[in-house]
């Protein structure tokens, strides 16, 4: 069984997954979809955000971790782009609109980083949203909207792409162990053995030539 690198939390009307890994100075945190973040915090210090995509739920407490905290933020070049067009569905979802000022901007398919002492390796995976990343890190996937259990990302929302998304998931399937603990933006934390063999919307989506 492997160990457990991370801690969870619950956030946000949406019910989005935040995920907190310790670093060398503070805590390293994963799509703090809350605008109440800091009082979930318990007073752990952040070192630095990373964004899976820009959707409101995701990433609408960034504003408010940057305030109290000396803490970069990192997203994909895409990502970046789709947020200024609008791509964080505030409006859509009848929330304040916010800004994001990245540090560290990810612009290839696959970049290797060492976040306040954490080494891991970011993936672009587009599908959800225009410019989706996922962080692996000692066997653990953290991949926003990507994959759930028993499920896959919308792709009806603006900036969505079903083609990119099944592209997204069959490189996951080829790249990553089926013992990878798959850490997904909403629900339950899965493996990607269990999804690749149990999840009929996947495999459905992974077999479906058309799409590409």
């Amino acid at each position: 069984m492997q160990k457990k690198i991370y801690e969870k939390l619950i956030v946000g009307d949406l019910g989005t997954n935040c995920y907190l890994i310790k670093g060398s100075t503070g805590y390293i945190i994963i799509d703090p979809g809350d605008r109440d973040i800091l009082s979930k915090l318990n007073g752990k210090n952040i070192s630095a955000i990373l964004l899976t995509h820009c959707h409101d739920d995701h990433a609408c407490g960034v504003q408010a971790l940057r305030e109290k905290f000396d803490c970069q933020l990192l997203m994909s070049e895409d990502e970046l782009e789709f947020h200024n067009m609008g791509g964080s569905l505030s409006e859509f979802l009848g929330m304040e609109g916010f800004t994001l000022e990245p540090d560290i901007i990810v612009s290839s398919q696959k970049e290797t980083l060492t976040i306040d002492g954490v080494a891991m390796e970011a993936y672009l995976l587009p599908g959800h949203t225009p410019g989706g990343l996922a962080f692996y890190y000692e066997g653990h996937l953290f991949c926003g909207d990507l994959i759930f259990k028993d499920s896959i990302g919308r792709t009806d929302f603006f900036g969505g792409d079903m083609a990119q998304m099944s592209a997204s998931l069959r490189k996951v399937a080829e790249l990553f162990p089926g013992e990878t603990v798959v850490l997904p933006g909403h629900m339950e934390i899965t493996e990607l053995g269990k999804e690749l063999k149990y999840n009929q919307i996947l495999k459905e989506v992974m077999a479906d030539d058309k799409l590409f």
